[in-house]
């Protein structure tokens, strides 16, 4: 995809440099946030620790909008993210991201009428999330994903049966997504996929286009929450792969200017996400919030005004500082105590891993996915094991604390860790 007017190279750079905000039009400020050199990739591991050490790097300057509240990284490069079967960011693996899962599929399927329809998800991973929900709804589904890989023994198109016992068919392609793949569909799923794009409104007005006159088409995109992570819950979520935050503000602005209407915005995922349900706007036609108007869509968003937001942005610098010392000390209390893992092998563990001082004393990375089990974290190279594999290592290395990566998941570590019959201290960063 190409970049759009408003993201220019800057003489003397080497990454592309957002004049203008790409949701409203405006001018960024300064930035607020240097991170300097952090792995271009949290997904992608690595097959051995050497070439984790070696993994790309790729700066992170953050600038906020103070028109929409778009806060983006002024010092990302779209030519160092290149994404293949490589990348891996399933959370499926997780009880509780499969409930989280199932009550969204549940959510759309309540809304819309999806039995027998056309299903496109754009940005399908592995497939699990597409599955599900054509499976649930009876649907066709098409989704594509440069990342995607078949799974052994599934065909990449699958034919099942749904709750009803009608047929249902799901199709995979390893692409990128194109107009074409729109066309016809009834919902289009987007999740966790506008953050990685730094021109997302000529995205969206590709989407619009591809719609064409079909007013009965309905979108669903999650994106992570700017709020979620400025109020520090999300310090760890600060990554090169994610060129863009949204607030509700700037998404519900982007999807309107691009020629949608909002339907309803809302977070989700203990606060992590933001959802959004749009319709077409007929005839492409843009909302009022193109003409500076915002404060119909504020109200239906549920938001007055950009003035907490702003105090969080101009906070976040500090508060980042303070989340690093406060870990800092957190990772050293447990240090004391014994060995310590990190449960998390996905951003939040990368980006832990290769901005505290002594994260190279941590002895290993745990996770769920196969998938990333047995890879190395980029930078910093540790070991990513399965749980299963503590039980075998040596008593000088079983760790005596887990440094949970995100807290949502405590309650499932736990009880996973009783059943593996081990005494280790759990705790939440």
């Amino acid at each position: 995809m190409t970049v759009q007017r408003g993201l220019d190279t800057a003489p003397g750079t080497t990454g592309v440099v957002p004049a203008f905000c790409p949701a409203c039009g405006a001018a960024f400020s300064a930035p607020f946030l240097d991170l300097g050199a952090v792995p271009v990739f949290c997904n992608a591991l690595f097959p051995t620790a050497q070439e984790a050490r070696e993994a790309p790097l790729g700066e992170v300057r953050l600038a906020f909008c103070q028109e929409c509240g778009l806060v983006a990284n002024v010092a990302f490069f779209p030519d160092l993210v290149a994404y293949s079967p490589a990348y891996e960011n399933s959370l499926h693996f997780s009880p509780l991201f499969r409930r989280y899962a199932d009550s969204l599929i549940t959510d759309l399927s309540t809304r819309y009428d999806l039995t027998g329809k056309k299903i496109v998800e754009i940005g399908a991973g592995k497939g699990d999330f597409l599955r599900l929900l054509c499976a649930r709804t009876s649907a066709q589904g098409l989704g594509f994903d440069p990342s995607y890989a078949p799974v052994p023994g599934v065909p990449s198109a699958e034919v099942g049966e749904g709750r009803d016992g009608r047929q249902t068919s799901v199709r995979f392609l390893r692409e990128f997504y194109s107009p074409l793949h729109a066309k016809g569909a009834d919902l289009i799923v987007c999740r966790h996929v506008l953050e990685h794009l730094p021109a997302p409104f000529a995205f969206l007005q590709s989407v619009r286009a591809a719609i064409a006159d079909r007013h009965d088409t309905r979108l669903y995109f999650e994106v992570p929450n700017l709020r979620f992570t400025l109020a520090g819950g999300g310090i760890w979520d600060v990554i090169y792969e994610h060129c863009l935050y949204f607030a509700a503000e700037a998404l519900a602005c982007l999807f309107e200017k691009a020629g949608f209407r909002v339907l309803d915005l809302a977070p989700a995922f203990g606060g992590q996400y933001l959802g959004v349900h749009a319709a077409p706007l007929p005839g492409g036609e843009q909302a009022g919030v193109v003409d500076g108007d915002r404060q119909d869509t504020a109200a239906r968003v549920g938001v007055a005004d950009l003035s907490e937001l702003t105090g969080l942005v101009h906070a976040f610098a500090e508060a980042h500082r303070v989340a690093i010392t406060e870990s800092a000390t957190q990772l050293d209390v447990a240090l004391a105590a014994g060995p310590v893992a990190v449960w998390g092998a996905g951003s939040k563990g990368v980006m832990f891993l290769n901005l505290l001082p002594r994260c190279r004393e941590v002895t290993c990375a745990v996770d769920l996915n196969p998938g990333k089990q047995e890879k190395f974290v980029p930078g910093t190279a540790h070991r990513v094991i399965a749980p299963e594999t503590l039980s075998s290592l040596s008593p000088e290395s079983l760790p005596a604390t887990i440094l949970v990566m995100n807290p949502l998941y405590e309650e499932e570590i736990c009880a996973h860790i009783a059943g593996l019959g081990l005494r280790v201290s759990v705790r939440s960063v």
